[in-house]
């Protein structure tokens, strides 16, 4: 049996959007299932939002949502309707489908929901056809059974894989890839333990009230958990409004080809979707602008927040170095110093206004910090990088002054990782130090320039690796080859939108109207459609790229002159640390000796 009654459109919808930085560990492996997890864990720990989903409505009452099959999408009609028969044979009935009320994610779905004959559980079946853009659509195909149980929770069997955590109020088992008959027989299993053990709610669901209460309480519980923890939070105006405008279009470019599609004939799905496939300019500026406050606004809670990052980071850095065996002294000095040399970095941007700073270690590597501003003068960018390595060395020769003065070796040593850590990030090759300064005093001024830059860098870091025999330089080198069409490319559209007359002011931030003419810039370039994420990707690339200003010529002599000066301080200070060093000063990075053991004397 089918009621039809008629979607409810007029209510007002709040929408949510998920929180990368607030999911689990394991959520992220959930959500990846294979080595693309390092793209939702490298994030996470580096509080960098993504978008990982947007558009969710706040549930809606099931008597809002319950529609006539006639008035679903044919396709999804006859996906639920092919599942419904299917139930049907296993004493199921009472048929009440439904829609997403509100949905602004440009997706065809619907859902049904039947009353089995005991009147003790209820199935609920979802299918949903999500389109990206032309020729990237993905299917999904979800049933669950539902029996209410006297405690007030839900027995729940489904075929659905694990997302997300389960709302506590449920006892969840998942059998993926499990056909219909063989689930429900699962589900029979348990309902008649529960049923044996007197663990079933009194009451049966014998009619629509019923059912409706059943189905929302499952869902509004699921939807307060995942609030409650901070996984899906609201959107704000800019965003709904953006994706409202995008998912109209996308109705109405749906509408139109099914008006040109013979009936029973399957729609041209890639046809349909590929004028409308990189959405509107003025939607794609508004997300760009929305994306821009977005990775200015740091993670709440401890293992967002910059101390529960740095800690972390720590830990793992010192972890591997030990496991290298180094000295305790030397793993110790070594973070000492990169800890000296990031809260150079740390304080020089805090100090021009950058957002979201945070510290944190790389294990293996070293230690960076990161941080967004919308519009950053060139000369402020140079002396951010030279905070770094200049302190460093500075301390570096003055710990060698002690040394040599008291004939303590452990300044010797400290003198010795601090000239050497921080001259070597002088090098100009990026993506060190001295690399972002010959960039941003340099390169950075012709787009040719800065693509033969790249390519250098990543030549002399590949043979690097052969001379270090260090696998991360090759890798590292490879890295940046790969990047350099991109780069060039970016830089390209930068340097046209600046000669058009389009230019970064540092008095008032970029508007959306500034932002649109970026979309129009990248749209005009491309022979083909985008996929929305692809471009907006692009779109933000091109803006910081646009949004660099060379330091002066005047600016950019003297800063390059301290830079050269740090060198040659680099190379002075670490020649006394080899050679005028105190006596009983250890070389830097030698292994602990191996006692030998003590053999045993026969009697």
């Amino acid at each position: 049996m089918s009621v039809p009654l008629t979607e409810s459109s007029d209510a007002t919808h709040e929408y949510f959007r998920t929180e990368n930085r607030k999911l689990t560990f394991r959520e992220c492996w959930w959500l990846a299932r294979g080595w693309r997890v390092i793209f939702l864990w490298v994030p996470k720990v580096l509080g960098i939002p993504m978008e990982l989903g947007a558009g969710l409505p706040r549930p809606r009452p099931f008597t809002e949502r319950w529609v006539d099959p006639a008035q679903m999408p044919r396709e999804v009609r006859e996906k639920l309707e092919a599942r419904s028969h299917e139930l049907m044979k296993l004493g199921f009935d009472l048929a009440h489908y439904h829609v997403l009320v509100g949905n602004l994610m440009t997706t065809e779905a619907g859902g049904c929901y039947l009353l089995h004959a005991s009147g003790e559980t209820v199935v609920t079946i979802l299918y949903a056809r999500s389109f990206a853009g032309p020729g990237d659509f993905h299917e999904s195909d979800v049933t669950a059974f539902l029996t209410p149980l006297a405690n007030g929770k839900m027995l729940v069997t489904t075929d659905q894989e694990q997302k997300l955590e389960s709302a506590p109020g449920d006892d969840i088992v998942r059998l993926p890839h499990t056909r219909l008959t063989d689930l429900y027989l699962a589900h029979e299993a348990r309902l008649g333990a529960a049923r044996a053990a007197g663990e079933l709610a009194r009451d049966r669901i014998t009619d629509t009230a019923q059912l409706a209460q059943v189905v929302d309480a499952h869902e509004q519980r699921s939807f307060d958990f995942h609030v409650k923890r901070g996984v899906w939070v609201p959107m704000q105006a800019p965003q709904v409004e953006a994706m409202r405008r995008r998912k109209a279009e996308f109705d109405a470019r749906r509408a139109a080809a099914r008006e040109d599609t013979a009936p029973g004939a399957d729609i041209d799905f890639d046809a349909a979707l590929a004028p409308a496939g990189a959405g509107t300019e003025r939607a794609l500026a508004e997300e760009a602008m929305q994306t821009l406050l977005e990775r200015e606004q740091p993670a709440r809670g401890f293992w967002g927040n910059r101390m529960g990052l740095l800690l972390i980071s720590l830990a793992a850095f010192a972890a591997v170095a030990f496991y290298q065996e180094w000295r305790w002294q030397t793993v110790l000095i070594i973070i000492v110093v990169l800890f000296f040399h990031e809260a150079g970095h740390f304080l020089a941007m805090r100090w021009f206004g950058y957002r979201n700073v945070r510290m944190f270690f790389i294990p293996g590597l070293g230690a960076a910090v990161s941080g967004h501003t919308q519009f950053m003068p060139g000369y402020k960018r140079v002396i951010v990088a030279l905070m770094g390595p200049v302190p460093g060395i500075v301390a570096g020769g003055l710990c060698w002054f002690i040394g040599e003065r008291s004939g303590a070796a452990g300044w010797t040593l400290a003198a010795a990782v601090l000239v050497l850590l921080n001259g070597f990030n002088l090098a100009p090759i990026l993506p060190f130090d001295g690399g972002r300064v010959v960039d941003d005093t340099i390169f950075c001024r012709d787009p040719w320039l800065r693509a033969s830059f790249g390519v250098i860098a990543g030549v002399v870091l590949i043979l690097l690796s052969f001379w270090d025999g260090t696998f991360l330089f090759r890798l590292l080198g490879i890295v940046v080859l790969i990047s350099v069409p991109r780069a060039f490319r970016h830089d390209f559209l930068a340097r046209k939108l600046k000669r058009d007359g389009f230019q970064p002011d540092a008095k008032v931030p970029i508007r959306v109207e500034g932002m649109e003419t970026i979309v129009r810039e990248i749209a005009s370039s491309r022979t083909k459609p985008m996929d929305p994420r692809a471009l907006k990707a692009e779109v933000l690339a091109v803006f910081d790229r646009w949004n660099v200003e060379p330091p002066s010529f005047g600016a950019s002599v003297s800063l390059l002159s301290i830079y050269a000066l740090s060198i040659l301080a680099a190379m002075a200070v670490l020649y006394l640390t080899m050679f005028v060093r105190p006596p009983g000063a250890p070389p830097f990075f030698e292994k602990p000796p191996v006692q030998p053991a003590e053999q045993g004397k026969l009697t």
